[in-house]
């Protein structure tokens, strides 16, 4: 079982890697969108439309994550590695409300409350 906890780690990095990468893509192009809110307001809703899709496929990501590290958690029968893989879950729902957040404010920032 250890072996498919060392490749149950290697999806776990992987996939946060991932996740931090679409997030990143997401903001600078939220970022880039602020330019156009006074210029182009198709080119701005353009630009926070494909951030918002970037930032759904990150949540998707980090939420398929969660899925493997449940089917992981509920094969695995050693209670040393049932004890590793809940610690795992930790960073990807911190990082999910923190994309949620995201979403939040940029709802608020397009409806003009912010």
């Amino acid at each position: 079982m250890q072996e498919n906890f060392k490749y149950l780690k290697m999806l776990y990095h992987s996939n946060l890697r991932n996740v931090g990468t679409f997030t990143s893509i997401a903001l600078s192009i939220l970022v880039y969108a602020r330019y156009f809110k006074e210029k182009s307001f198709i080119s701005n809703i353009l630009f926070v439309s494909i951030g918002l899709i970037f930032l759904f496929i990150a949540t998707y990501l980090n939420i398929m994550l969660i899925g493997e590290l449940n089917n992981a958690k509920e094969i695995e029968k050693d209670k040393k590695i049932i004890d590793k893989i809940n610690k795992m879950f930790t960073i990807p729902y911190i990082i999910i409300s923190i994309n949620f957040i995201i979403f939040f404010f940029t709802f608020l920032i397009k409806i003009g409350k912010i």
